[in-house]
């Protein structure tokens, strides 16, 4: 309506006051909004606003004093909150401050309850009804006003109360309240992005003037409008150990939405949320994962230099988020669900294959990927991947070896250089387990008894046979898979590897399905829980290693098949290196072959 009356004007102001006394919140954050745009553009009866925001004010005070002087609360926690959302939301959308020293006589009275903006005077009251003393429902509404008054004025966000506040609620605080923080985190973006937009857009349409006062040093709206950024960063590892939180889907989406708008904003170094959105991008929910998928591709190609620095630490996250959503850790696989189930193709997919598809390019990039996964699974205590993770955590190493197992690879040069990490691995820690194995044989110490520290010792060694085990599963599936030789595996040389470089290498359906059969070795996907049970461990780590060795020893490891290999490949693979230019420095290293495992009960 370009000029409505009067009459009808103050027929809406109202029915919507009318409004106030009996709907729900919902109803509220609508009414709210349109009586003081209402007030302020149109009808200009300021009176009648500021009377009832003052009446808010006066009960939110009466029960305040009731309670700090000792006595119970008077009022329902329904009416408090109803006081607390009208307050709040009149504090966001009318400007009291603007008006206060035109409309002193109507501000008197509240005046007098307390000196102070009226912005000032509802967060001092939100502040106390946001403590613990409270009934929960009564905190979570003042918490979320606190939301609109720090859109309203973002340096109260950091201000030394509300921050203690926050920090209060991430430390001890329930999953509700950390929702809330989230929640009111979310809203501030949105409303700061969009405050963004609009100037942006008004400077390119308008010409500005120059601002005298940022001129000489006065930079208050320049440093409210670094309040986001402050905020973000200061609670950026909170909100993300809130994200992943198990059994709380709601906390989980609310804090995925503020890691997106950080990451979109610009207001945190990336590499800060890299481990969590290489997490998400795992996530069973379409949009998460959609969402997840885009941004980490944006980020890849803005800051390709550096953005894959913490890659390990996100294949650690994904893990640590599949194990929230499957609830054990015998239940977490590499393999993708939710696209084989989709695609119903003959192969699973890789929950990883995404982060490999950005890394295929370089082949620098994608070799160093290649390794630092092998070398996940690797208990050597010396690598550098032992720096992040525990050792031996045999669910995660099984998670590391499915997730290479499916991964899509298209040249030689690829599953040759991951056979070749795992033979270095096998070479260095497999072999040194297995004469550590027959040393204490051979003095029986594995069935004398143990000292608590020696009982320690004994079954740490055991959980990294498993993980050698595990390797060398996965080596001997990818040798079948993509029919290759133990010959061409020995020839292999990543630093002079110009022969397979290019060379297309094709996937061989088989019965597993395309998946790691564990039979051979339970403990992969079974916990090891009694002495029984690492001592079987223990035996068929051994077998293992010894068929494997008494077979290199019955048969040269160039068969008649390899013949074709030109003298350079047969030459490397006779003299005494495992598969991949792996120097061995006994007559038995120099014979092991891997060609036993299907032996081994």
């Amino acid at each position: 309506m370009p000029h409505p009356s009067s009459a009808f004007l103050g027929t809406l102001e109202q029915d919507l006051t009318s409004l106030l006394s009996s709907s729900p919140q919902g109803v509220l954050s609508v009414a709210v909004p349109c009586l003081c745009l209402l007030t302020d553009k149109l009808t200009r009866n300021y009176a009648k606003l500021i009377r009832l925001f003052r009446s808010c004010v006066l009960q939110l005070y009466k029960e305040q004093r009731a309670i700090s002087g000792g006595a119970k609360s008077t009022a329902s926690p329904k009416n408090l909150m109803r006081f607390i959302v009208l307050g709040g939301l009149m504090s966001r959308h009318f400007d009291f401050e603007g008006h206060q020293e035109q409309l002193r006589e109507h501000f008197k009275e509240l005046e007098m309850l307390a000196k102070g903006s009226a912005i000032g005077i509802m967060n001092d009251l939100l502040l106390f009804y946001a403590t613990p003393q409270h009934p929960t429902p009564v905190q979570l509404a003042a918490i979320q006003m606190l939301g609109q008054l720090h859109i309203k004025r973002p340096g109260l966000a950091l201000e030394a109360r509300t921050r203690g506040m926050m920090d209060r609620i991430f430390a001890s605080g329930t999953a509700h309240h950390k929702l809330q923080v989230l929640r009111n985190f979310l809203e501030f973006l949105r409303a700061d992005a969009k405050q963004l937009t609009t100037r942006e857009q008004e400077d390119r349409y308008m010409e500005r003037e120059v601002d005298a006062k940022a001129l000489i040093g006065d930079t208050g709206g320049m440093s409210e409008a670094g309040v986001g950024a402050s905020l973000m960063q200061t609670y950026l590892d909170r909100i993300i150990d809130a994200t992943f939180v198990a059994n709380a889907a709601p906390l989980r989406a609310a804090g995925f939405e503020v890691i997106s708008h950080v990451l979109e904003q610009g207001l945190a170094h990336p590499l800060k949320c890299m481990p969590a959105l290489i997490a998400l991008c795992t996530s069973s929910d379409p949009y998460t994962r959609t969402r997840s998928l885009k941004l980490h591709q944006e980020l890849n190609f803005k800051y390709a230099s550096f953005i894959h620095s913490r890659d390990l630490e996100g294949v650690r996250q994904a893990y640590e988020y599949q194990l929230l959503v499957c609830g054990r850790a015998e239940d977490v696989e590499g393999y993708d669900s939710c696209v084989d189930s989709r695609e119903q193709s003959e192969r699973p997919s890789a929950y990883l294959q995404f982060l490999y598809t950005l890394s295929r390019n370089k082949r620098s990039r994608r070799n160093e990927l290649l390794g630092l996964l092998v070398k996940t699974c690797d208990p050597d205590p010396s690598s550098t991947t032992r720096k992040v993770f525990d050792r031996a955590d045999i669910p995660f190493v099984r998670f590391v070896a499915e997730n290479i197992s499916a991964l899509e690879f298209k040249y030689l040069d690829e599953v040759l250089h991951v056979i070749y990490q795992i033979s270095a691995a096998i070479a260095s820690s497999g072999l040194s387990l297995y004469h550590q194995f027959e040393a204490e044989a051979s003095t029986k110490d594995e069935t004398a008894d143990h000292t608590s520290r020696k009982e320690q010792q004994w079954r740490q060694s055991t959980e990294e046979s498993v993980c050698i085990s595990i390797l060398f599963v996965l080596r001997e599936f990818l040798k079948a898979h993509y029919g290759i030789s133990e010959a061409r595996c020995a020839s292999y040389d990543p630093n002079n590897s110009a022969g397979v470089r290019d060379k297309a290498v094709t996937w061989h359906a088989l019965s597993d399905r395309g998946r790691l059969d564990w039979s051979a070795f339970p403990s992969a996907v079974r916990c090891m829980e009694s002495t029984a049970d690492y001592s079987a461990q223990r035996a068929r780590f051994q077998r293992m290693m010894a068929e494997s060795l008494a077979t290199s020893q019955e048969s040269p490891m160039l068969a008649d098949g390899d013949a074709h290999l030109p003298p350079d490949a047969c030459s490397d693979a006779s003299g005494g290196v495992l598969a991949g230019g792996m120097a061995l420095d006994a007559e038995e290293m120099e014979m092991l072959s891997l060609d036993g495992l299907d032996s081994i009960p």
